[in-house]
Order: structure tokens, then sequence, then C-alpha cells
């Protein structure tokens, strides 16, 4: 449940999550070099919004994503599911 990731008063907690800025820069650079320069660019500086990172890691948390796994992404940005797709090996599907 999500509420068990969040942290509790007087506890200090860790939130784990993917390595979204990393990843988010490898893709800009795949970007660049097909010449997408504006969204090589801004994925480059600024792979995660930082009011993304949480809820990220909070979902991320939250759901134990295993390759078995069917995604269903609504409306956010894509590369958590990029990420889910690629590098956990879950079956995404993106609007």
């Amino acid at each position: 449940m999500l509420s068990d990731a969040l942290p509790r008063r007087g506890v200090t907690a860790e939130l784990k999550g993917p390595p979204l800025p990393a990843y988010g820069r490898a893709v800009a650079m795949n970007l660049l070099r097909t010449r997408r320069f504006r969204r090589g660019l801004r994925c480059m500086f600024q792979p995660v919004a930082y009011w993304r990172s949480i809820e990220y890691r909070l979902v991320w948390n939250a759901a134990g994503f295993q390759p078995s796994d069917r995604v269903l992404d609504i409306g956010s940005p894509k590369l958590l599911s990029l990420y889910l797709a690629e590098q956990v090996g879950a079956e995404v599907f993106s609007t």
C-alpha cells in the first residue's frame, strides 16, 4: 500500500528508486545522436522534474516492478515507462 512507503514521524526513511537521472541522460545522448536536439538538450539538463522524483520513488517502492508485470501508464512523462520496459523488462502500455 502506498501509505506504507511514506515515512512516519520520528522515523528516518530512505526512499529508494530507479536511477532515472542517469538513465534520462543516456536517453538524451541517444536523442542528440539522432539530431533531436530540443528534446535531447532538455532531457540532458533536466531528465526528471524535481516534483516528479518523489512521485517516482513512491510508486517504485509501492509497486515492486518485475519483468512479468504489465503496466498501463496514462498521462505521465514517459521516462519511467521507458525505464520499466527497457531495464526491468515489464510490458508497458503507454498513452
